[in-house]
């Protein structure tokens, strides 16, 4: 097993397979095309570097793997506990939306602390719906964090993922295959 604690998060798996890295700044978006296989029925999203120039969240979608498109459908469920050190903690319930939303809440701080990751399950796999699991921490004068699941509701091959964003200033993400 390999066992990793960085910026707040215990990730916990067995044998991680590098696939593919991606990068942006500035962006309102960032596609990984081609990363989900047969190979696989599980894979860990690490994103150990979001910038973030204001308060915002992020949200994922599907691309389908028939011809690559983003799956902008409301077949998008999702949930989330946003943890926060120095007050109550919030809760968010998204049902029948057109993405997995407030994946991740990141807060805009000076040294940059946002970093996260999103597990999924069965992406490629036509038979079955496909699901997540998120968990970020990051600093901002306290420790504030959030745990998010999420399902989508429709049994169809995905070869790739897209990221949502907003006020990101860079994002450094990394998809590995878990055996």
């Amino acid at each position: 097993y390999i066992s990793i604690w960085h910026k707040g998060i215990f990730i916990m798996s067995t044998n991680l397979q590098f696939i593919k890295s991606a990068s942006g700044s500035g962006v309102g978006s960032l596609s990984i095309t081609d990363c989900f296989s047969d190979n696989y029925d599980v894979y860990e999203l690490f994103i150990p570097k979001i910038d973030v120039s204001g308060n915002s969240y992020l949200n994922v979608r599907f691309l389908k793997a028939s011809d690559g498109s983003v799956d902008s459908t409301s077949n998008y469920d999702s949930a989330g506990l946003m943890l926060y050190a120095n007050g109550s903690f919030g809760e968010g319930r998204y049902t029948n939306s057109a993405e997995f939303s407030n994946v991740f809440a990141l807060w805009s701080t000076n040294d940059h602390n946002n970093g996260g990751l999103i597990r999924i399950y069965n992406p490629f796999n036509s038979s079955s719906y496909s699901f997540i699991q998120s968990q970020i921490a990051n600093y901002n004068d306290v420790l504030n964090g959030s745990k998010n699941i999420g399902v989508h509701k429709v049994a169809q091959s995905n070869s790739g993922i897209q990221l949502i964003l907003s006020n990101t200033t860079q994002i450094n993400a990394s998809i590995y295959g878990v055996k």
